[in-house]
Order: C-alpha cells, then structure tokens, then sequence
C-alpha cells in the first residue's frame, strides 16, 4: 500500500473552455455474439484538433450515436462537432449500414460501444485513458438508428437516456420494446417528415415509453433528413426536404440535445437554457419543462469555482481546495464505480486528507445532505 501521490487534472469547466475535437478509430469485440466487431469512429475533448491528439484532463459521460438506414456515420459529425466541446465523448457506430441491416443487432452494437468506451477509459493503453466517466451514457439514433437506441435500452437497464431524432419503427419492434423503456428519453418529429411520419412512427413509440420522464419536441416544418447535411442517400427518400431550413433544423436540435444532455448526464441546471433556446427557435415545441422530472445541482454564487486537489505531486498529504460548504463527505470510487472509502468534512474550504490506496486511478466526488454536488475528479495514484 502507498499514500497518494497524485497530480490534479483540471475541472470539465475549465477543460471543456478550451477544447478541440480529437479523433480515433476503435474496433470493440462483443464476446457474446461470436466476438462480433464493432468498429466506431470516437471525438474527444482534446487541446488541439485531429486524429489522435492528446485528450483534454476531465472525466466525460460517454454519448454513442446510431445511423439511420444506409446513411453514412460521416453525416453525423455535427453531432460529435457541437457536443465534445461541451464536455462529451462521442461515438458513432459504423455498423448494419448495408441494405439488409439487422435492427436487434444494431440496438446491441449501441449498447455494447457505450459499455465498451467506459472500459477504454480505464485502460492504460487507450489514448482515453482516465477520460470516461464509468457511470454516464447515453444513446442518440436518427431513424433507424433512433428506433435501435429503444431497442438497445430496453434489453439494457444501465442506459442512462436515449434520443431519437426520428425514431423509425424497426424490426424487432421498437414501439413495443419501449414498454421496458425506462431512462429518460428525448424525441425530436419534424411535422413535415414524410418518411417516418410521427403518426406511425415517433409518437407511438412515445407514447409507449415507460417512463414518467420524456420529452417530445416537435420541429414545425421539420423534414427527416434534415438532422443531417444534404447530400446522403437520404435524400433520395425525401427529395423536398420540408418547409423548415436545414440549418435552423440543425441549429435547434444540436442546442437542445446538448442542453438535454448536460441536465440528464452531468446534473447540470439547465432549465433556463433550456426555455431561452424554445424562445429562441420558436418553431420547435417542446411538451415539456427540464425540472419536471430532471433534478440538478445548483451552484450557489460562492461556489461557482471547480474544487482541486493538490499538490502535485505531493508527500502523502492531500489538499482539497474551494470544497463548497453545503459538502460534508468526500468518496473515493475504482474507476468502475464501487465505493472504495469515504472521509467526512466539516464544510470549509479547504481541508487534508491522507487514503492509503493502491497504485491505480480512482475518482474523487463531493457530497453533500441532497446527494453529490460535484463532478468527479481523478486522482492517480503512482
């Protein structure tokens, strides 16, 4: 046994404030099925932009994302584009892309990357090394891949949410998996998609989803194929698009999914972004407020500073600095989430705390009397 000897990674607020897009290419093997591949093109918070940079210091919930039928997973870099800078890691799964594609297969490819990336995290030979928040993540399919998030949330209870931009009915039935549907879930219909028409396709599958926490937003003039760029086969589908633009479709989705996702995986209070982006894009309706069933952590003005652990490294004492004073406990887990030890503070500001723990990487979180009031924060141990 050692006492930590660690060095502090900077907070997701400041992290994320400057970061690029960094990109790799992953192949995840599914032992279950025959160690079927899954190959997924992965974007990161990095200091500079490119494939393979150095990933940016934080600890990032984890979003995978599935295409829609024979659309290429290149389309769906906006998504990637607009949310790692906003503190997530990003996946899009490049398999079923063929004209016969198995939809059971595709919602348990989705499911398997998200698990599959928290474990990259905690492998000290991926470039994501310390990067994923082992407990967050969410699954965002556009038609095809919408219905296949519903099937690969309803054989896996540990999704954290799901969105569908489109959500098509799949085979099997995504409408009668969402009965085990029971994450929140967020479900974009343009009024003017002629190729899943809400009627048959978004709203029973709404309708259907187990869950008290869902959100539908309806895009006036919203068209199938304008959550992406033009130009992919989907076009061919939808050759008139709708009366709404793409680039006010795409403008008002991207801006409420990552709001979504900010208040779901990082606790995050973002119910006033939320209605300001409403009144901002009026023509998407939403049926529902953030805090009806999303809780958050606020941040009271004094408080509005990430905490930190140093020194860097250190002699076996351990400073924690700008602790809010609602916390009073602090917790030590194992990268995959099992509570290793705690030590009960007083609610000042700063305070030193020795753990004798074994060499490895473990996650460092504030608690206060309503539960955790912080991100967590890696500690490594050498």
């Amino acid at each position: 046994m050692k006492k930590i000897l660690l060095f502090a990674l900077l907070g997701n607020l400041i992290a994320i404030a400057h970061a690029q897009v960094g990109s790799t290419s992953l192949t995840f093997q599914d032992p279950s099925r025959s160690n079927r591949s899954i190959p997924c093109d992965v974007y990161y918070p990095s200091a500079s932009s490119g494939a393979n940079s150095p990933v940016l210091p934080g600890v990032y919930p984890v979003v995978v994302v599935g295409h829609g039928f024979v659309i290429g997973i290149s389309s769906y870099e906006l998504i990637a584009d607009y949310l790692v800078p906003q503190g997530f890691v990003v996946a899009l799964v490049n398999t079923e892309g063929g004209f016969a594609p198995s939809h059971g297969d595709f919602g348990l490819d989705l499911a398997f990357a998200a698990h599959a990336l928290q474990a990259e995290g905690a492998s000290v030979t991926s470039i994501l090394y310390g990067a994923i928040d082992p407990a967050k993540e969410a699954i965002v399919g556009h038609s095809m891949g919408g219905g296949a998030a519903w099937l690969a949330a309803s054989n896996d209870n540990s999704i954290d949410a799901i969105v569908g931009l489109a959500p098509a009915e799949t085979n099997p039935s995504a409408i009668a998996a969402a009965a085990n549907v029971q994450c929140p879930v967020l479900i974009f219909s343009g009024s003017d998609d002629t190729v899943t028409p809400a009627a048959d396709n978004h709203t029973p599958i709404f309708d259907g989803t187990n869950t008290s926490c869902k959100f539908f937003v309806n895009l006036e003039g919203g068209s199938h194929c304008g959550y992406i760029p033009a130009g992919s086969l989907c076009d061919f589908g939808e050759p008139f698009g709708g009366s709404l633009s793409r680039a006010n479709q795409q403008a008002a989705y991207l801006a409420l999914l990552d709001i979504w996702l900010r208040q779901v995986l990082k606790s995050e209070c973002t119910e006033a972004e939320w209605e300001a982006a409403l009144m901002q894009y009026p023509f998407a309706l939403a049926n529902s407020n953030l805090l009806t069933c999303l809780p958050c952590i606020g941040i009271d003005e004094d408080e509005n500073s990430s905490f930190q652990i140093y020194p860097n490294p250190n002699n076996g004492d351990v400073f924690l600095n700008g602790i809010p004073k609602r916390a009073n406990l602090v917790r030590i887990y194992a990268m995959d989430g099992t509570l290793i030890t705690e030590e009960r503070v007083s609610g000042t500001k700063e305070i030193s705390i020795s753990f004798e723990l074994n060499n490895g990487i473990y996650l460092v979180e504030l608690i206060g009397e309503v539960g955790k009031i912080s991100e967590k924060k890696m500690i490594v141990i050498k």
